[in-house]
């Protein structure tokens, strides 16, 4: 774990908070500072490995700054940070000793490959600048005044010299410390010179040696050289001659040191090089991901308007009709109409199976994520869900003579925040996935654990399992592995759905022995805040107003309300919506508006704005088929009380426009 001490200086106190949680969870010991005049005293206070800093600060330009840092500490490296990236402060944040350059918005994996990147090459310098200082040098000899004049010579030099009387003394040195450059007597008491050099050799290959000897013979020269010995001096003793050989020792051995570190540093460099590939493939991963979304989202906007005004026609109409045919039960023609109810049932369910696609794909494409209050318990959602479809994984497996074990495995856990119905959808969704992948039967087992601060479910079963190259197109709308069998949009949906909690959904698979979805979410330690529900008051009929440019839409709504009793009139604009609005509010006003969100000239949430200036206790209901997402605060903001999406069945625009009355209240 690193323990470096990096100051951050900052005048965001977002940016300093983020820079501290994520240096600090790598281990590193960080302190703050809002502007540059702070920063310059904790410097001169403190000793500092890091800083990053900002190059507009409150009191001061940061590269002026940088320029005042490096004068009080010229071996502290600076990460210059900027929200205003140009060529020239590129150019004079290096100019003045900068080690990098980060532009914001600060991308946290980005920050710490740069914070080790420029730390290890820091370690690396600090390590050959030492090792290019030092030369640590033994004297082995068991004259006592050969090893005072050899030591003396040498120190006056420069070097770090110690000495040994014989050759036992001499290992146990070695053992205890590190030395570069041995010199070595050949011929003494207990050891001889050739018999340490073969001792030190198995300690540390690394020592260079120098023989020593008063009794030279090209046979002993030889034996030095072939123990591993790079030079040979004569006595009596020269000092000229054993300094130029130690210096000649020394340039070989710093040329070893040099190579050593230049390999660390190759290393070290093919291991940033491999983050960076990795951090860029992530992040190519994300745009293709975010690309895909906004592409989508834009397709699903569009396909859903349009869809989903036809279909409010359509379920509409449908609706009307029934209501109508009902009424004439008894009569003669009650076969016939009772085969035109049996097909209406059959158009409905299809017009509304086409509204839940248009759903689907707006849930997988929403970008949105909303912020969850509601604590879910997710082993009860587990066995719910295992519950709810026991007819499917046993019931119906037993009528096909096959054999689906489902098992659970529950741990403690903590709750999570989000919506528990949507949560239960992604459930279902998987386990249904794996009843599929096994239709000769097999094994499912949902465990639930911790993970850290994270709570997991997996899902894992002994099914055909998935191909490599379709387990990256699964979560992909309308892919499927089914044939016919599937829209495709069950695991876009439940990977939308784990998106917006703030989770992640991850496949594992091997062909033929199984597929496990393992899901992971955010603890959350929220209270759920209960409402108390009391009956709301009997309602009289309205006057409505609907608006909307759509002919068909607008009549069929009209039709709807009228046939709930209401009192309706429409207008096929928002600008003759509100001289109708206008007009009625001297005689008989309305009291709830329609408004359709899509129209030309003045749209919906203008409409409202101007309703609610005329009349601000009136309700505002606007209906839309884009699938908008808004917050109650915004709503109320542009004067919009409730709102709706196309196509709406006869119930759910009764609720509507009861509780849009209650708002009235």
């Amino acid at each position: 774990m690193a323990n470096e001490k990096i100051l951050v200086v900052d005048d965001e106190k977002i940016i300093r908070t983020l820079l501290k949680k994520t240096l600090e969870d790598e281990g590193y010991n960080v302190d703050l500072a809002v502007s540059g005049t702070e920063g310059l005293d904790k410097i001169k206070e403190r000793k500092f490995d890091l800083v990053l800093l900002d190059i507009r600060l409150i009191d001061e330009n940061g590269v002026e700054i940088l320029r005042k840092i490096k004068e009080l500490r010229p071996d502290m490296i600076a990460i210059m940070m900027t929200a205003y990236a140009s060529i020239e402060t590129a150019k004079d944040s290096m100019k003045e000793g900068a080690f990098s350059y980060i532009q914001k918005p600060l991308d946290p994996d980005v920050v710490i490959l740069v914070v080790k990147e420029a730390l290890g090459k820091r370690a690396a310098d600090r390590e050959v600048l030492e090792s290019l200082e030092k030369c640590n040098i033994l004297v082995i000899d068991d004259d006592e005044i050969i090893c005072k004049l050899l030591k003396k010579t040498l120190t006056d030099e420069g070097y770090r010299v110690e000495t040994a009387g014989d050759g036992y003394e001499a290992l146990k040195k070695i053992k205890e410390g590190s030395f570069d450059i041995m010199l070595v007597n050949l011929i003494m008491e207990g050891m001889a010179g050739l018999e340490v050099l073969r001792a030190v050799r198995e300690i540390d290959p690394e020592v260079m040696a120098i023989i020593i000897t008063a009794h030279p013979s090209i046979e002993t020269v030889v034996k030095s050289i072939r123990e591993g010995a790079y030079d040979y001096i004569i006595k009596p003793i020269d000092p000229d001659e054993v300094l130029a050989s130690v210096r000649r020792g020394w340039e070989k051995q710093r040329l070893k040191i040099q190579n050593k570190q230049l390999l660390n540093r190759l290393q070290l460099a093919n291991n940033e090089l491999r983050e960076s590939y990795n951090t860029l493939k992530k992040t190519r991963d994300q745009l293709i991901e975010a690309e895909k979304l906004r592409a989508l989202g834009q397709m699903a906007s569009g396909v859903a308007h349009e869809f989903n005004n036809l279909l409010a026609v359509v379920l509409g109409n449908i609706q009307l009709l029934k209501m109508e045919l009902s009424g004439h039960e008894g009569k003669e023609e009650s076969e016939l109409i009772h085969q035109t109810m049996e097909m209406l049932d059959t158009i409905e369910k299809a017009a509304s199976d086409g509204t839940e696609v248009v759903r689907r794909v707006q849930e997988y494409a929403r970008i949105r994520k909303d912020k969850f209050h509601t604590p879910v318990n997710l082993n009860d959602m587990v066995e719910n869900s295992v519950k709810f479809l026991k007819s499917r994984w046993k019931d119906e497996a037993d009528k096909k003579k096959i054999t689906i074990n489902l098992k659970t495995y529950l741990s403690d856990i903590p709750p999570i925040l989000g919506n528990e119905s949507e949560l239960r959808q992604v459930m279902i969704n998987l386990i249904i996935n794996s009843i599929d992948a096994m239709p000769e039967g097999g094994d499912i087992n949902v465990r639930t654990g911790r993970d850290g601060e994270d709570v997991k479910v997996i899902i894992e079963d002994t099914g055909i399992g998935i191909s490599k190259e379709n387990s990256a197109k699964v979560f992909d709308p309308f892919f499927s592995t089914k044939d016919f069998k599937g829209t495709g949009l069950g695991l876009s949906v439940a990977y939308g759905i784990v998106k917006r909690h703030d989770g992640k959904i991850a496949l594992e698979s091997v062909p033929g022995k199984g597929t496990t979805f393992i899901l992971t979410f955010p603890a959350g330690h929220e209270k759920e805040e209960k409402e108390e529900a009391s009956p709301g008051p009997a309602l009289k009929k309205a006057r409505i107003l609907v608006i909307d440019d759509d002919e068909l839409v607008r009549n069929v709504l009209s039709r709807m309300m009228s046939a709930m009793g209401h009192e309706v009139e429409v207008a096929l604009s928002g600008r003759e919506g509100l001289t109708l609005f206008h007009r009625a509010m001297e005689s008989s006003p309305f009291g709830l508006v329609f408004t359709d969100l899509g129209m030309p000239k003045m749209n919906g949430w203008e409409v409202a704005g101007e309703v609610k200036k005329l009349s601000p206790a009136t309700p505002v209901a606007l209906i839309t088929g884009w699938g908008l997402e808004v917050d109650r605060d915004e709503m109320k903001r542009q004067g919009v009380d409730l709102i709706i999406t196309k196509p709406v069945t006869m119930k759910e625009l009764a609720g509507l426009i009861q509780e849009a009355m209650l708002t009235k209240i």
